[in-house]
Order: C-alpha cells, then sequence, then structure tokens
C-alpha cells in the first residue's frame, strides 16, 4: 500500500475510533463527539462568535449551526446578540456545558495516554508536532493566505483548539 492511502487510512481510524472512544463514555449525555470541538473551543474562548469558531473548528457553517441549536438546546451553551449588530451573536458555555468540557478533557487526555502509551516521550512529542504539522497542510490547502484568515491565523487557530 502506498504511503499515501497508509496516512489516509490511519487518519481516518483514528478519527473515528476517537469518536467511537467519546461516545462511549458519554452515552448518557446529548452531547456527542461531532459537538465536542464546538464545546472546547466555546469553553476555552467564552464569548466567541459562530464565525469565530468556525474559523478554529475547520466544519461547515450549516454543521456550525446545528450543533450550536443542539447544544443551546440541550442546555450547554447560551448565545446572546451582540447590541451593536444583533445578527452577530456570542457564545457562552453554561454550567452544564463546563461540566461536560471538564469530563471530555479527561476522556480526551486518556484517549490521548492510550495512543501514545507505547511511545517514548520523545517519540509522542514528535507524533503531535508531526501531526499538527500535517493538519496545518490541509488547513493551508482548503484556506490559503487572503482566504479565510492568513496561514499564520490559521495556525494560531489550531494551537488554540
Amino acid at each position: 500500500m502506498a504511503r499515501e492511502d497508509e496516512l489516509f487510512k490511519w487518519l481516518s481510524i483514528l478519527g473515528r475510533l476517537g469518536n467511537l472512544y467519546v461516545d462511549q463514555h458519554l452515552r448518557d449525555e446529548p452531547v456527542k463527539s461531532s459537538h465536542h470541538p464546538l464545546l472546547f473551543c466555546i469553553c476555552r474562548r467564552p464569548g466567541i462568535t459562530q464565525e469565530e469558531l468556525g474559523r478554529m473548528v475547520y466544519l461547515h457553517p450549516s454543521n456550525i449551526t446545528r450543533g450550536l441549536e443542539c447544544l443551546e438546546r440541550e442546555g450547554y451553551i447560551s448565545r446572546e446578540c451582540l447590541e451593536e449588530d444583533r445578527r452577530t451573536r456570542r457564545i457562552y458555555p453554561t454550567e452544564k456545558g463546563r461540566e461536560s468540557y471538564e469530563r471530555m478533557g479527561r476522556l480526551v487526555k486518556r484517549w490521548g495516554g492510550l495512543l501514545t502509551s507505547g511511545m517514548s516521550a520523545a517519540e509522542a512529542d514528535t507524533f503531535i508536532r508531526l501531526l499538527r504539522q500535517t493538519g496545518q497542510a490541509a488547513a493551508d490547502y482548503f484556506y490559503p493566505a487572503g482566504r479565510g484568515g492568513s496561514g499564520a491565523e490559521r495556525r494560531r487557530n489550531l494551537e488554540k483548539r
């Protein structure tokens, strides 16, 4: 199998199994792995706008809208219109959202530990650095400078997540 095929295969497997891990551990909650990136960004940057959120999570705007509607309906977030622009809303986590964020954070940490359990600390650091580098290459392909933010801005957004 070609190196590129192996890369795509294993990145896909890691993504699917990571989502499965989160969903299994949060099976009693209405928030699932698909909501995880949204809630993480909202909890880390309370008051973020939907447009800013979109630049950070690399999801289609309709998926973001659906995800936010679910999070709001289930009581994980609240949204407030800006006085100066009623079309723009700031998004805040509720207490329920912050509690879920803490649980998901512990799950993500455990999952990361499982993935890197056979690696030395140096290997794990290299693995993470290489994942970040490949993620940035993908982001630069879809969002080149001048289209949705500069490459440097996108890199900062990836690091904030």
